[in-house]
């Protein structure tokens, strides 16, 4: 009979099929055999939010983070299934442009080509927005690799589709065990309403917001957080053609995030950044407003000692 276990490093708690180890999709590990991880180091108890009133058994901080993760991940496939479909259609155009140039002979070659490519793309759009999974991202991947490969001989296309496929081929590394094991809908729920809240939000016109911007080659993407009392909900945010998508999240304590200046802004009020969270290092520039904010949060969590009590004498 399945049974249950819950991870001593992130408390995670999921069903074991009978016969099967135990491993948490959370740290992509077995750790039966590791010592719990110590208290207040990452991912502390979730904010006070309508959630609460949830199980108790479901609410742990393992949990939480992981449906965070999931949620994303799941966003974001299914706008790349929407990608996709688009994609399909536009290349079944360029076949039929290309036929009409190349005249009657060429007919077949170019109308197999594109339907076929179309038809893999729409279905594959389909399958990411009807059931994303870590199948499915890895399938994304690879597809963006043939396409640019085998249909589109512009360099500049097929770099940007190789950098996204590339881009998908690492998340699907880092999180694709995460899509294997599915939330409650009631942490589903949470999750997808504190995705869209920090994703919608003016962090300007907030004051418990800050952002980041972590942008790279071909990636516009920024981190947009929301400051809770002892908890920090911090959410990748990355460009797409409509607005923007959850790409990843994190749920950390104070302690469990530093950011350190690398300079000021030669124009401007700002600074260049190295952001810490659990053993990696991202580059990002912060304006001076949000830097600020983040730094008196932090500041405000942290729980001083208890004063020591010195006996008087006599």
């Amino acid at each position: 009979m399945p049974s249950t276990y819950t991870c001593p490093q992130c408390r995670m708690t999921i069903v074991v099929p009978d016969g099967a180890t135990p491993a948490c999709p959370n740290c992509s590990r077995d750790n039966a055999t590791l010592p719990p991880r110590l208290p207040n180091m990452s991912m502390p108890p979730p904010p006070p939010t309508s959630v609460a009133i949830q199980a108790a058994a479901q609410m742990t901080p393992g949990n939480m983070h992981h449906a965070l993760n999931y949620m994303a991940m799941v966003q974001t496939l299914r706008g790349i299934g929407i990608g996709n479909i688009i994609l399909g259609v536009i290349l079944l155009g360029i076949s039929l442009l290309m036929q009409n140039a190349a005249g009657i002979e060429t007919f077949p070659v170019f109308i197999i080509i594109g339907l076929s490519v179309c038809v893999v793309l729409i279905c594959e759009g389909i399958w990411l927005i009807a059931a994303p999974s870590s199948a499915g991202m890895l399938v994304a991947a690879i597809s963006m690799f043939v396409v640019g490969i085998l249909f589109l001989n512009g360099i500049v296309v097929l770099l940007i589709l190789g950098f996204y496929g590339y881009s998908l081929i690492k998340r699907y590394m880092k999180h694709g065990d995460a899509l294997n094991v599915i939330p409650s809908q009631e942490l589903q729920k949470e999750a997808a309403g504190l995705l869209n809240m920090i994703r919608k939000a003016n962090p300007k016109k907030t004051a418990d917001l800050i952002e980041i911007n972590t942008s790279e080659a071909f990636v516009n993407r920024k981190m947009r957080g929301i400051l809770f009392k002892d908890s920090l909900i911090l959410v990748a945010l990355e460009a797409r053609l409509f607005g923007t998508t959850p790409a990843e999240a994190y749920y950390l304590s104070p302690s469990a995030i530093r950011v350190d200046i690398e300079k000021k802004f030669a124009i401007g009020k700002g600074y260049k950044v190295n952001i810490f969270i659990d053993n990696q290092k991202i580059k990002g520039k912060i304006s001076e407003d949000f830097y600020n904010r983040f730094s008196a949060w932090q500041r405000a969590s942290v729980v001083l000692p208890p004063p020591v009590q010195v006996p008087v004498q006599a």
